[in-house]
């Protein structure tokens, strides 16, 4: 029962059931039990892929479900009573913490094993594979972890301008350099190092 008192006075509940609150049993209450792609301890979130949420006592209705990674949404793309399919956001590289929520019940249960989610940083493709040596190359590079933030470097030593960001494209220009030559590019961002997609794809070539 719940009651509620005004300057010490109990209010007077108008109909028989208006005060009654009812905590839910474990059977009724929405419970994950895997989340998939998973591995190392963590949940695998890369910008764009799918994250699979499988539990017990889900509502099939997806305006009532909401998937949050912190403070970013994993919006819905379909649900059924066991499992729940979302689409991972564009964050940064880091860890973050899955919360599950459905309106008509509260949150979810979730064991502490499958809470954190880590977004991993990679490089997919280089608009341009090559520039001047003279600098000034506007350079798009591809992937997922990445941020306004993010630094880009070349040859791990040259710091190139980052000028943008949207969606997985971090938008950089090169800086001058003596000589001709190739070497790779990676981006880093709170403190870990961009691996490539593709071995050879992250090399950027200096020409005169």
């Amino acid at each position: 029962m719940v009651s509620i008192n005004v300057s010490g006075i109990p209010a007077v509940c108008s109909a028989a059931t208006c005060g009654a609150f009812t905590i839910e049993t474990l059977a009724l209450t929405p419970a994950v039990t895997s989340v998939a792609p998973y591995a190392n301890n963590k949940i695998q979130a890369m910008l764009g892929n799918d994250v699979t949420i499988v539990g017990t006592a889900f509502s099939t209705d997806m305006t009532v479900i909401q998937v949050n990674f912190d403070y970013k949404l994993c919006p819905v793309k379909s649900a059924t009573a066991t499992q729940i399919v979302c689409t991972a956001p564009d964050l940064p590289y880091g860890v973050y913490t899955m919360k599950v929520t459905f309106t008509d019940h509260g949150y979810a249960a979730i064991p502490t094993t499958f809470r954190s989610v880590i977004f991993p940083i990679q490089i997919n493709s280089l608009s341009l594979r090559d520039g001047s040596t003279v600098g000034g190359t506007i350079v798009t590079i591809s992937g997922y972890g990445f941020s306004a933030n993010s630094m880009v470097v070349y040859n791990g030593v040259e710091y190139w301008d980052v000028i943008g960001y949207s969606n997985g494209n971090l938008t950089a220009v090169t800086k001058a350099i003596v000589g001709e030559g190739s070497a790779s590019v990676r981006v880093i961002e709170s403190g870990a190092t961009s691996n490539c997609a593709v071995s050879g794809t992250c090399t950027f070539t200096r020409r005169s």
